[in-house]
C-alpha cells in the first residue's frame, strides 16, 4: 500500500464506505458535527473500537469491489496504533460507530486516508458529518485528496457531492481498481 502522503505522485488506497450523502443543512449538520471527537489510538480500548469498526465497515466495501485484501481488513492492532494520521470519530452507546483518518501532507493539502461507518449506521449522514468536521477543522486548506474502490459507486457519489473530481484510476491488484479524487478550494 502506498501512503496517502504520496497520493500526488502515486496512487494509494484510502478507502471509503458506501454510506449516506449529506444529512441536511443548517443546525442539524452543526449538531452532528459537534458529536465528532478526536480519537487517541494510543488508548488500547479506543484503538480496539476503531479496529473492530474498520473490519465491519471495510467488509462491506470488500464485497462491493470483490477484493478482501483491503489493508484495513488485515491490519493488526499494533499496525493501526502506529498509523501517523489524525483520527476522529463519532461515538454512540459507548462505541465508535464512525471514524475518519486524515493526514496533512503539506501546508495546503489534506489526504483523507480512511472513512468508515458501521453498517448498522449507514445512511444516517455520519460520513458527511465527518467530512464536514475535517473541512471545518482545516478551513485554510486548498487541496483535498482521497481514494476509494472504483466499484464503490456510493463512495464516489459521496465524494463528488462534496466537490471532488476524479483525477485517476489505478489497478492495485488483478482486476481491482482504485479511483483517486481531488478537490480544490479557492479561499479568495
Amino acid at each position: 500500500m502506498v501512503a496517502c502522503s504520496q497520493l500526488c505522485q502515486l496512487p494509494c488506497y484510502g478507502g471509503v464506505l458506501p454510506i449516506a450523502e449529506s444529512v441536511g443543512s443548517g443546525s442539524r449538520r452543526l449538531e452532528l458535527t459537534s458529536l465528532v471527537t478526536r480519537l487517541s489510538l494510543q488508548n488500547d480500548a479506543t484503538a480496539n473500537q476503531v479496529l473492530c469498526l474498520q473490519r465491519e465497515a471495510y467488509q462491506v466495501e470488500a464485497e462491493l469491489i470483490g477484493y478482501d485484501r483491503i489493508p484495513p481488513l488485515i491490519e493488526t492492532l499494533s499496525e493501526l496504533q502506529a498509523r501517523p494520521e489524525i483520527f476522529a470519530g463519532i461515538w454512540h452507546d459507548a462505541k465508535v460507530v464512525a471514524a475518519i483518518a486524515y493526514d496533512q501532507i503539506d501546508t495546503q493539502t489534506i489526504c483523507i486516508c480512511r472513512l468508515m461507518v458501521h453498517p448498522t449506521h449507514f445512511r444516517k449522514g455520519l460520513a458527511s458529518t465527518l467530512l464536514h468536521f475535517v473541512e471545518n477543522t482545516h478551513p485554510t486548506m486548498t487541496r483535498w485528496l482521497v481514494a476509494t474502490g472504483s466499484n464503490n459507486p456510493p463512495a464516489l457519489k459521496l465524494y463528488q457531492s462534496f466537490g471532488y473530481h476524479i483525477i485517476g484510476e489505478t489497478e492495485v491488484a488483478p482486476n481491482v481498481f482504485v479511483t483517486q479524487l481531488m478537490k480544490h478550494i479557492n479561499h479568495r
